[in-house]
């Protein structure tokens, strides 16, 4: 009998790939008696269909706003700290997967992971910056990417890009800027984060966050078309 047969597994799903629908910071009642804010990812996985929710816990002092689109610290501080599960995801895909497109977003709104997908693996995080002499080895076991399979946009692994996401042409054929309704060019980057945060969020969510973007606030047409209720406000033209 092979030694690998005595191995013993956690129960859960540790290795497959999982692609992000949506994303919102909120509260697990089974994690911590909900007391700990967490990022959220919802999404899928071809390898593992009953997962359809990774979360990061994200430390203390830190309040989810916005009907869960943004965190706040309560200190005015803006980096997460390197030692909390949300530090070690965003070191592992800044610094080891180097996930560059991620750079355009904020670590402080969910929206920002929104069209990403990676492989995960179940492994065990030790909290260096905790231990004090004397202290227990603080280790944890969480899943955390190992491979980046897909960004918002580009067609990478088995994510492919939809029309939505393409660039309008122009009648020569060339690639051509988005418009905004008096043919203001909106600038490409802008554009990708509204979109993430009107996919992430309900209307009224998506509508408070946006105006904290201060070229939205910048801009009146932009304005007006995320405070548009209709048909053809930018929050009914990207959720769906």
């Amino acid at each position: 009998m092979a030694r690998e047969d005595w191995e013993t597994a956690t129960g859960f799903a540790d290795d497959f790939d999982f692609y992000i629908d949506r994303a919102r910071f909120g509260f697990n009642s089974q994690y911590m008696g909900g007391t700990v804010p967490l990022l959220i990812w919802e999404g899928h996985s071809p390898d593992a269909e009953d997962v359809t929710e990774v979360s990061f816990p994200i430390g203390s002092g830190w309040n989810v706003v916005a009907n869960g689109a943004r965190i706040e610290h309560e200190e005015g501080k803006k980096k997460i700290v390197r030692t909390s599960v949300y530090g070690h995801l965003i070191e592992r895909v800044i610094r080891e997967l180097r996930v560059e497109s991620l750079e355009s977003g904020s670590p402080l709104e969910a929206a920002t992971w929104v069209g990403y997908g990676f492989h995960l693996k179940r492994e065990k995080l030790e909290y260096k910056g905790l231990k004090r002499e004397g202290d227990k080895e603080v280790v944890t076991e969480r899943l955390m990417p190992v491979a980046l399979i897909a960004e918002p946009g580009k067609t990478t692994g088995n994510k492919k890009t939809t029309s939505e996401n393409a660039s309008p042409k122009s009648p020569s054929g060339e690639k051509s800027s988005p418009k905004s309704e008096e043919g203001q060019a909106i600038p490409s980057l802008l554009k990708a984060r509204l979109i993430k945060l009107a996919k992430a969020n309900e209307r009224s969510a998506f509508q408070v966050a946006a105006m904290e973007i201060p070229e939205v606030t910048e801009d009146d047409v932009l304005l007006a078309n995320i405070l548009d209720d209709g048909p053809e406000g930018f929050w009914a033209k990207y959720h769906g």
